[in-house]
């Protein structure tokens, strides 16, 4: 019997129900999930502890989210003290792997600077253009931007920071008229591609449910399944387990590692609860930690 704990808070609890639907699964194999808030993370006498419990206990620690972000670099350096193979998804990866940026050489033509000049000329170059945070999600604060509208009130939009001296970077990326057919989210766990389905955006520009995108089955193409596998294994070797990864066409738009959505439509999908099959996926990969 396998000892299970997940690390939560309010904002994750409020994006999806995998804090509901994942310990859920794990207790249908007949494991003991337990769930905690991030803010219990701790060390005593120079000993990771989860709560009151010291965290040796667990034979596997999962993060749904990154918690409060005032302390989210001390908490990823507590959890550093936690053995490689416990971890879902490794805290070290949860730093420098959650980003829109990363794997560009799978994405459409990427600018990211704090430099609003310069993004402006990039975009008054020629083409289209989608301008976005660089750490956002729900798809707030997308838009859309031509070589022949201004775009300075929306890329200062997007670097003005409240109470800092510096502005926040952006991202402007080349638009692919290909979203408005859709973007297929894949979810992985333990190596293995658990399940895929089209987000279909109503604006033609954002691609998520919580934009009242549609949702449709679907099946990965061949050239999108070498894509998705190559990341998969990517992925696995950085230590993360589970993930969703966007695709457009060819296209990667984005990995989400800290606490993504899609059980839940693909349960309304394909009338099956997945979850199931993540929760044993992740534990099959304990064998090979």
């Amino acid at each position: 019997m396998l000892n299970v704990i997940f690390l939560t808070s309010d904002k994750a609890r409020s994006n999806n129900d995998n804090q509901h639907r994942l310990p859920k699964a794990f207790k249908k194999l007949g494991c003991e999930p337990e769930l905690l808030d991030h803010s219990e993370i701790q060390v005593n006498s120079n000993q990771l502890f989860l709560g009151n419990t010291l965290a040796d206990h667990y034979d596997l620690i999962w993060l749904l989210g990154f918690g409060d972000e005032s302390t989210f670099l001390d908490r990823m350096q507590l959890l550093s003290l936690a053995r490689n193979e416990q971890l879902v998804n490794n805290p070290k990866a949860l730093i420098f792997l959650h980003a829109k940026q990363l794997w560009s050489n799978y994405m459409p033509e990427t600018h990211i600077s704090n430099d609003v000049e310069k993004l402006s000329n990039i975009i008054s170059s020629g083409g289209q253009w989608v301008c976005k945070p660089t750490a956002g999600s729900f798809g707030k604060n997308v838009s859309f931007c031509s070589h022949d509208q201004n775009p300075i009130p929306i890329l200062e939009a997007l670097t003005s920071a409240e109470n800092e001296s510096k502005p926040k970077y952006c991202i402007v990326q080349r638009y692919l008229p290909e979203i408005q057919l859709g973007e297929l989210r894949t979810i992985i766990a333990g190596g293995a591609l658990i399940g895929s389905y089209l987000r279909i955006p109503k604006d033609g520009l954002r691609a998520n449910v919580s934009a009242n995108a549609d949702i449709r089955r679907a099946k990965p193409t061949k050239k999108q399944l070498g894509i998705l596998g190559e990341l998969t294994a990517d992925l696995y070797k950085n230590g993360i387990k589970f993930a969703a990864i966007d695709l457009v066409g060819e296209h990667l738009m984005e990995v989400n590692i800290a606490n993504p959505g899609g059980l839940e439509s693909l349960e309304k999908l394909y009338a099956e609860d997945l979850s199931v099959n993540v929760a044993s996926s992740i534990i099959d990969s304990l064998t090979d930690s």
